[in-house]
């Protein structure tokens, strides 16, 4: 008896890791499907479509401080250019979690910065200052979406994942003022800025492909 005991436990036991935690896996639509995924986000979020131009990020001035090189930098009239291009890679809704998930990736995206101010800063003498254009060239990025509470849009929060490529898949241009700069911290400079704004370029993507959605919900 306690033989037949163990077996139908075991049995029980590998049923549910076979399952797996996809069975909770709810997808109201394709992840192909764009017009179904808009017409998802329009019901239950009530967002809009956003204009034809949306996709664009127009940046006046924003710093970025890279703290472990003792370094600040600052864009001027910047674009970020090609969030309109995303594949939707990834939808569904987690039932037991009650969390949308979306990944979206892209081929490549640019960022053009028509003034790019370099400060790195030293012990006991004044800081170098350098500056000049810039552009960096992002390639198969991926920005994973997360929306906890998705059935009570009251209490809902949004999250946003950013997969940065490795180095050799950043592609950076920069002007001759730049051109003593280390190109290692550059790349960490570009890497840590797309960290800090995968929420703004998951809006971005939102905007100009499925709604207006904003992450602060």
């Amino acid at each position: 008896m306690k033989v037949l005991l163990c077996l139908v436990y075991l049995f029980c036991v590998g049923s549910s890791l076979a399952a797996g935690p996809e069975d909770n896996h709810v997808r109201p639509c394709q992840k192909g499907d764009l017009d179904c995924i808009k017409s998802f986000f329009a019901t239950n979020f009530k967002c809009t479509p956003g204009s034809a131009d949306s996709h664009i990020i127009k940046v006046k001035q924003q710093r970025f401080e890279v703290p472990v090189t003792g370094m600040t930098v600052t864009i001027h009239n910047a674009q970020v250019k090609g969030l309109d291009k995303g594949q939707i890679q990834e939808f569904y809704i987690n039932n037991k979690t009650d969390i949308l998930v979306m990944e979206v990736t892209f081929d490549q995206i640019v960022i053009d910065s028509e003034r790019t101010e370099w400060v790195q800063y030293h012990m006991g003498r004044a800081p170098t200052e350098v500056e000049d254009y810039t552009s960096s060239i992002f390639k198969d990025l991926k920005l994973t979406m997360t929306i906890l509470n998705v059935s009570d849009l009251n209490s809902s929060s949004c999250y946003v994942y950013t997969l940065i490529p490795v180095a050799s898949d950043v592609n950076l241009i920069k002007g001759p003022g730049l051109a003593g700069l280390d190109v290692t911290e550059l790349f960490n400079m570009a890497r840590d800025a797309m960290l800090t704004e995968g929420k703004a370029l998951m809006e971005a993507f939102l905007r100009s492909q499925i709604c207006d959605l904003k992450c602060e919900i």
